[in-house]
């Protein structure tokens, strides 16, 4: 389980770096399938947050307007079918994606782009995705 935070000066460094986001004008478009290392942090409860200066791995299922349908990723594996192990990209250590905690990003958080998920694991991802989300769609 990921280690919740609750000292305010930490939730105001935070703060700062989004300020700093905010100002910023980069340029970026990620495209689906793509894993990147977003700035995100200081979420509340069991929310994933970004560990090492605020950052964290995300890939992007799909583009919404000037939004980032993203999932979190981590190396801490939890069992149950919120997880799924990623095969297709070879990171140093074995990462999930957490389909529970997805979310939409803003181009400004996207930081770094660190590998690009095989069309066939990617499609594994969505189908799971609609089968949690949209049971009786699928």
């Amino acid at each position: 389980m990921q280690e919740l935070y609750t000292d305010d000066s930490l939730f105001d460094l935070w703060n700062n770096e989004k300020k700093k986001l905010n100002r910023s004008h980069k340029i970026i478009y990620p495209k689906s399938r793509e894993i990147w290392y977003i700035k995100i942090w200081a979420n509340i409860g069991r929310e994933l947050f970004g560990k090492s200066w605020f950052f964290r791995p995300v890939l992007v299922v799909s583009i919404i307007g000037n939004m980032y349908f993203s999932l979190p990723m981590t190396t801490k594996w939890n069992s149950g079918k919120y997880y799924m192990k990623v095969q297709s990209v070879n990171f140093k250590r074995d990462s999930f994606v957490v389909n529970s905690q997805w979310r939409t990003f803003d181009a400004q958080r996207f930081f770094t782009k660190i590998g690009l998920m095989s069309k066939e694991e990617f499609k594994q991802i969505k189908k799971l995705l609609r089968l949690m989300y949209f049971p009786e769609d699928s």
